[in-house]
């Protein structure tokens, strides 16, 4: 197998694999919605082929790393289209934030 020809296969079944809808399924319509998700998906691979001429031998390998990172929703109704995003950070960091100074409070409290 020449080189050219692994990757072209690689690339095939890669393009195949790597879809939000592979993840996800198809956007979903219910009561005049529809909800079509979002996700960031990304990959790295590697490869390598050689031949030996004088000993007729050949061989391959490689290997890869994918990852799907869902980001939200797309949520479509007959009066607005809008973005809702499932991971807002600020959300979690404020919430964190909360927390721990509710924490120190606490202890600071109990001392006394």
């Amino acid at each position: 197998m020449e080189i050219k020809t692994f990757v072209q296969n690689l690339n095939t079944r890669l393009k195949t694999f790597l879809d939000v809808k592979t993840v996800y399924g198809d956007p979903i319509d219910k009561e005049g919605k529809t909800i079509i998700p979002v996700a960031r998906v990304y990959s790295a691979f590697g490869g390598g082929f050689g031949e030996d001429a004088e000993a007729e031998k050949s061989g391959g390998g490689g290997g890869g790393y994918t990852h799907v990172e869902p980001l939200g929703f797309i949520e479509v109704t007959a009066h607005e289209t809008r973005f809702v995003e499932t991971n807002d950070w600020r959300r979690v960091a404020a919430t964190v934030l909360a927390g721990a100074a509710l924490g120190l409070w606490l202890a600071r409290r109990n001392k006394k």
